[in-house]
């Protein structure tokens, strides 16, 4: 026996709620979660999921209906962005239709039928396309045809997550980038059949060759971001902040070594790892120290610079080289 679909469901007339309720387990099997506040379905989407379907009302208390769709769609915390959508309004202007589009989502208008939605329920979970989000689209991928339904379908979106559908923001779990080979090879593993195990592979394959320079440019981005928070630490404790500021660098020095690591940006991955150590407690603030401190962060800067994405070759062997100096600097004992 196939088990039941998981659908969520978000409106704060609870008559609504239990209409929609009513017709998605007219002809399925299907637990049906329910919501009034969109923090409440954000937080459904990001630590409960996977659903088949999310149905949205529009008037939602906290944050319009289309918002909450848009968020789904494109915020890294959003771990299910293919998810089928549909928005209910109770307009059926042609400028609602086109919010509802752009939001990634169909439109049902209020009233509504408890047929028609079960019959667009139905066209949405057996046919319906992944989103791509790039610098240039946003919307259906329309170059495929059927995907799988129920628990298949889930797990073709939990495996294909991100790195197809939104290379801008490639997150899949809450606190690290994972690498799409290691991930596919993960899902492959546990991959029911055959048929689904060659699913899988053809979807990643067809498209990580042209999402890998994207994700590069964007973990460059993070990379940037996180060097400029060290940079401002820095400056904190040259100017006599305390260990409170160095344990934010170690954060940020923790982030950066998990996000580099995991994507292969070899040289990046070693400079902050040692930043990491260092930063860990266990050392004393210090001359020394901040100045061990500032040659890890220019080491950063130097690569990010350069952009190396690997071992950075000769440069990046002049940037280890320069990094070794200055630990061994760090590490002479003190002149009597």
């Amino acid at each position: 026996m196939a088990p039941p679909l998981r659908f969520l469901v978000a409106d704060p007339n609870p008559d609504i709620r239990r209409q929609v309720k009513d017709a998605l387990t007219t002809r399925r099997q299907a637990d049906v979660a329910e919501h009034w506040l969109a923090a409440d379905v954000r937080t459904a989407i990001a630590d409960t999921g996977p659903f088949d379907l999310v149905v949205l009302g529009q008037e939602l208390p906290d944050e319009p209906g289309d918002k909450l769709s848009r968020w789904i769609r494109r915020d890294n915390r959003s771990l299910w962005p293919n998810v089928p959508v549909v928005l209910m309004a109770e307009s059926t202007a042609p400028e609602m239709e086109q919010t509802a589009v752009m939001a990634g989502a169909r439109l049902l208008p209020k009233p509504f039928n408890q047929g028609k939605l079960v019959l667009l329920a139905e066209k949405l979970m057996t046919d319906y396309p992944n989103f791509i989000v790039s610098p240039s689209y946003f919307g259906p991928d329309r170059r495929f045809g059927k995907r799988p339904l129920g628990a298949e379908r889930r797990m073709a979106q939990s495996a294909t997550v991100q790195i197809i559908d939104d290379p801008a923001d490639y997150v899949v779990g809450k606190d690290s980038i994972v690498l799409i080979f290691d991930y596919l090879k993960l899902r492959l593993a546990n991959a029911p059949s055959a048929t689904m195990r060659d699913f899988l592979l053809r979807e990643h394959l067809k498209r990580a060759a042209d999402n890998i320079p994207l994700i590069q440019e964007r973990l460059l981005g993070k990379v940037t971001e996180q060097q400029a928070m060290m940079d401002a630490d820095l400056s904190a404790l040259h100017g006599g902040a305390n260990g409170s500021t160095l344990k934010k660098m170690n954060r940020s020095a923790k982030t950066m070594m998990v996000d580099t690591t995991t994507a292969g940006f070899l040289l990046m991955a070693s400079i902050s790892t040692s930043l990491h150590h260092y930063t860990s407690g266990t050392y004393s603030i210090s001359d020394k120290l901040l100045r061990f401190l500032t040659a890890h962060v220019t080491a950063i800067r130097s690569a990010i610079i350069y952009r190396i994405f690997d071992d950075g070759g000769s440069v990046g062997q002049s940037i280890v080289g320069a990094l070794k100096v200055a630990e061994s600097v760090f590490r002479r004992p003190a002149e009597a």
